[in-house]
């Protein structure tokens, strides 16, 4: 009779163990595809601002084992994307196996290696939000990411930042980092965007416009 009870126990025990992982699975699937939804809707329905800035880049020193393990220690629980308040989208990019440099100009590439004194392989990415303005919040992540030396790049200007000139404000071509407002204001009727002429038409608001002091704040 013992060995009966026993035996019973055991196995409600066991089925209720199982019930448990399998809501808790089940939880974080769901959890996943809700964020994934959210990202998309986010990336689509960001009128201007994300088709301006595809994404930034961000090229820390160091092993890209150290990079995973501090955005682990500042962002538990969360990867692929890591995503501080839903307002950034943040990925590991590699060239072996992602998207890193599959469409990059090979005189951009070749900047980057002398910035950075090598080849990199892999990138943190940065997607922002359409929801929000994003420069406070991309220059937070980036002096995290870039505390023990590296670069960032963006889509506006082949030159690779430093942590300093990007927190200074520096103004590089006719632009600081991140500075979608000024390509924005000076292509807005200007149909597909060109980098030329946004540095040109740029350059030329900054130094006209009592809005754009030099450097950008």
């Amino acid at each position: 009779m013992r060995a009966a009870v026993a035996l019973v126990v055991a196995f409600l025990t066991a089925a209720a163990f199982f019930t448990v992982v399998f809501f808790v699975v089940l939880l974080r699937l769901v959890r996943g595809l809700l964020q994934g939804g959210h990202r998309i809707e986010d990336l689509a329905g960001a009128q201007g601002k994300v088709d301006q800035l595809d994404a930034v880049f961000v090229f820390p020193a160091g092993e890209r084992e150290e990079t995973v393990a501090l955005l682990d220690r500042h962002l538990p629980e969360q990867r692929n994307p890591w995503t501080p308040d839903g307002n950034l989208y943040i990925d590991i990019d590699d060239e072996q196996t992602g998207h890193l440099f599959s469409d990059g100009d090979p005189g951009e590439v070749a900047i980057l290696e002398a910035a950075i004194g090598h080849h990199p392989t892999w990138a943190v990415q940065i997607d922002v939000s359409g929801r929000i303005d994003g420069t406070a919040e991309v220059h937070q992540m980036i002096a995290l990411l870039l505390q023990h030396g590296g670069v960032a790049t963006d889509d506006y200007a082949p030159h690779p930042w430093t942590v300093p000139e990007i927190l200074s404000g520096a103004v590089i071509d006719g632009l600081c980092f991140f500075d979608f407002a000024a390509t924005t204001n000076s292509t807005a009727n200007a149909g597909v965007p060109d980098y030329d002429a946004s540095v040109t038409a740029a350059s030329s608001h900054r130094a006209t416009s009592p809005e754009s002091p030099m450097p950008c704040w």
